[in-house]
């Protein structure tokens, strides 16, 4: 069967490549190459005629983007091989950052099979360069295909294809949301090569100086003092589960999900309170403090046995989803009552429609405007309270008489 070489050439020279692979590349006549800016290639040229060998770097320039790259060379390759064994050279590990190669395996069929040779990765050479042990946590990021939920402060990262300061900058701005401005990073320029550089900045700064390399990757060291972890979720996880712990809070072990129960009404009111005087500040305060009743239930929860904290996100996520077809599914919406029709009948379709007497709402819409009253105006609460039964005797009087 007719065979697709992929032959990895590591990120140095020819004294930094397996001998098996050298020995290789000294007798091959016909290759496809995806570019021929690396060093082995520029050591090859003085040794051996290359003029046989087919560059992909022009078809970089007749693309506006990766897409039609990947597209143009695999299927340049899949024609090639019709005609006998096709060897495709690359830079670095073929397994490791290289989409051409997933793409060549996935339509491996009975017409041909993709053979792969692997050099040595660009993350030898940045472990190296950092002189870090991977075991401990490891996280690696392309910076042209990621969200901003994969960033955990908890591991090492490595952020790749970060080509100039641009990209940088758009990068900066989603970590920023995970780790301290002041946290210090490295940018590493052409690892493994006599040109390696390691230039340590703040996050704050990494898009200060400009460049363009094709070889420059940035390193995030894992977060380690406790006060820089307080914007993630998963340690506020762990410091409440230690708050109800037996070594915890004495005053945290001794409550249940129904001893707690007022304070949520008290912060829900407190947030209502900023809401109503537009006071962001406050709102952001007052939530921190609405949050933290849910991870004290949660963590109240997880050491009884009753529920954890995956489980109240995966009940919300899941309700997020199935109440909005509209955005999540195949089914249109245009107007709040066309989503208010389609949750209806979600509903209905899973067996959870209920005619009911909505008590809840019932008491929020008696609450809220009184509450509003004691936010806007100033009038305590007693004193709403001996308006409305006020009322309440004149609306019996007047049943009365109407008797």
């Amino acid at each position: 069967m007719n065979t697709i070489h992929i032959i990895g050439l590591g990120n140095g020279g020819l004294d930094a490549c397996p001998y098996g692979i050298v020995k290789q590349l000294e007798t091959i006549q016909q290759a496809y190459v995806r570019t021929m800016d690396h060093p082995i290639i520029e050591e090859l040229k003085a040794l051996h005629d290359l003029d046989s060998w087919v560059s992909f770097d022009s078809v970089y320039e007749q693309h506006d983007d990766f897409e039609g790259v990947y597209q143009a060379i695999v299927k340049t390759l899949i024609d090639a091989v019709k005609n006998g064994d096709v060897y495709y050279i690359l830079p670095g590990h073929p397994m490791i950052l290289e989409e051409t190669t997933q793409r060549l395996l996935k339509y491996q069929n009975e017409q041909f099979e993709v053979n792969v040779v692997g050099g040595r990765s660009f993350y030898d050479d940045v472990f190296n360069a950092m002189q870090i042990d991977p075991v401990k946590g490891f996280l690696s990021i392309d910076a042209m295909h990621y969200t901003p939920i994969q960033f955990n402060i908890h591991n090492d990262t490595l952020v790749t294809q970060v080509y100039d300061q641009f990209i940088l900058s758009d990068l900066k701005v989603d970590l920023l949301e995970h780790y301290p401005a002041e946290h210090t990073v490295y940018i590493i320029m052409d690892a493994g090569i006599e040109t390696e550089v390691v230039n340590s900045v703040p996050l704050c700064e990494i898009d200060h100086e400009p460049f363009v390399s094709n070889l420059a990757v940035l390193f995030i060291p894992r977060v380690t003092e406790e006060v820089d972890k307080y914007k993630d979720i998963h340690y506020s996880q762990l410091l409440f589960n230690q708050l109800v712990s037996d070594d915890g809070c004495p005053w945290d072990r001794e409550q249940t999900n129904e001893s707690i129960l007022k304070y949520l009404i008290e912060e829900s009111y407190e947030l209502s309170e900023a809401v109503i005087q537009e006071d962001d500040e406050a709102i952001t305060d007052e939530l921190g403090d609405v949050l933290l009743q849910v991870m004290l239930h949660c963590a109240i929860g997880e050491k009884e046995g009753y529920f954890t904290l995956n489980e109240v996100i995966h009940k919300m996520n899941d309700k997020v989803v199935r109440r909005h077809p509209h955005v999540f599914g195949s089914e249109q919406a245009t107007s709040t009552d066309e989503v208010n029709a389609i949750w209806e009948a979600k509903k209905r379709e899973e067996g959870l429609f209920v005619e009911r007497t909505k008590y809840e709402k019932d008491y929020a819409n008696f609450i809220f405007p009184r509450m509003y009253e004691t936010i806007t105006k100033g009038i305590k609460p007693e004193r709403l309270l001996l308006k409305q039964q006020s009322l309440n005797g004149l609306n019996n009087d007047e049943k009365g008489k109407e008797k």
